[in-house]
This record gives structure tokens, sequence and C-alpha cells, in this order.
């Protein structure tokens, strides 16, 4: 195992157990070294996130589409994020176009929630839950 994938290993464990701080900072001090690492990105995305740092998140999020436009899970991760800030039609964009990459029932659960008018509430998962087993 090499230096970069050693300090990865420890972000990620950071992440994990809620070290979100400690985390971003990893992640982005193997960025500097290796800034289109389209996994560390995702998980800075991610870390920026939970931080609830949205706009960071999403910047975070479009570069590795930038790099991998199929990546489903920069599209999955971004379009949950832009869901969070109220960005629905770009969210639901992302969420298409993931699903039309790689089609499942999690991804056609976040459509559902996101086109029905009660998006946010437990019934409505439980419906689009029914609806689509």
């Amino acid at each position: 195992m090499n230096d970069l994938e050693a300090l990865s290993e420890t972000a990620v464990e950071h992440h994990q157990v809620g070290s979100l701080v400690v985390a971003k900072a990893l992640y982005k001090q193997i960025l500097r070294k290796n800034p289109q690492h389209i996994g560390v990105l995702n998980n800075l995305g991610a870390a920026l996130d939970g931080l609830g740092l949205f706009d960071e998140a999403i910047s975070c999020f479009r570069k590795p589409l930038a790099i991998r436009d199929d990546s489903v899970k920069a599209l999955n991760n971004l379009g949950s994020t832009l869901h969070v800030v109220d960005r629905l039609e770009e969210a639901g964009d992302c969420f298409r176009r993931a699903f039309e990459l790689a089609p499942s029932d999690g991804l056609r659960i976040k459509l559902a929630l996101l086109l029905s008018p009660l998006h946010a509430s437990v019934e409505a998962l439980e419906e689009s839950h029914r609806v689509l087993v």
C-alpha cells in the first residue's frame, strides 16, 4: 500500500465514524497530490455535504463528472445534495442520468420522491416502495 492509499484509508475511517472535519482535511491533502481522483472527490463531496457545506459539496461532486460524465456515484451524490437545497429540477436530471446508466430501485425511489408533492414524507416513500415492488 502506498502513502496515498494509506492516507485515503485513514480519511475513510474518519469519515465513517463521523470525524468529517478530519476526513475533509485528509481528502484535500490527497487531492493536492492527485486532483483527479474520482473516489476521493466523491468522498470529499460527501464529507462537505455532511458538514452542511452544500455549495462546496455540489462543486466537489461536479469535478468527477467533468472527468467521467458517466460516474453514477457522482451523479447520485450530486442529485442528493441538490435535492437537499431544493434544486429539484437539477436533482431530477442527475437521478435520471444515473438511472439511465445503472437502473436501481434506490434511484427509482429517489425519483419518485422527488416527483411527489410529498417528497419528504415517509408516506411517499412507503407508497413508492409499494408501487415498485
